[in-house]
């Protein structure tokens, strides 16, 4: 069985390697990504980890994690929970509110056993906040049919007034 001996060294990393030019894929991936960043090809950001809240360096836009654990650590230590007693005593004095009827059709939980929800009047996507004012409730099939879109003003007035007058 004949054994490769490294005779040449990675142009990256500079470890010996039996193969020409890089010691791995990886290597070869990112002396591509820093001479690309060099030519201007590639435009790199200093961004700052939103768990660790150390600087790296992104070829992208979107990257707000210095890594994959970072983003699942975040992602794990600010999930919101339904368990929490807060959160469902909000939603439950929204819906209270709303006297367990949905805005849009008139249905509700006793009389027609509908599922509801909260709904935002301005969708979150949109600069709608979690409040008693942007939130009403539906019942789920008319807000998956609403989605996130946005109300015209003179609906957004009709629904915030019905939710001052209860």
């Amino acid at each position: 069985m004949k054994v490769n001996k490294p005779c040449h060294e990675c142009i990256n990393c500079g470890n010996a390697t039996s193969r020409k030019t890089y010691c791995s894929i990886p290597c070869e991936t990112e002396f591509i990504k820093k001479r690309n960043i060099e030519l201007g090809k590639i435009k790199s950001h200093n961004l700052v980890c939103k768990n660790c809240k150390k600087i790296f360096t992104s070829t992208y836009s979107k990257g707000v994690y210095c890594s994959k654990s970072c983003s699942r650590i975040y992602k794990k230590n600010n999930r919101l929970t339904y368990q929490s007693s807060s959160l469902i005593g909000f939603r439950f004095k929204i819906l209270k509110r709303d006297n367990f009827t949905c805005h849009y059709c008139g249905r509700n939980f006793l009389d027609d056993k509908k599922v509801l929800m909260i709904d935002h009047i301005i969708p979150r996507n949109k600069g709608g906040k979690d409040t008693d004012d942007n939130l009403i409730t539906s019942c789920s099939d008319c807000n998956i049919g609403k989605s996130d879109i946005l109300l015209d003003i003179h609906q957004i007035n009709k629904l915030k007034e019905h939710i001052t007058h209860e």
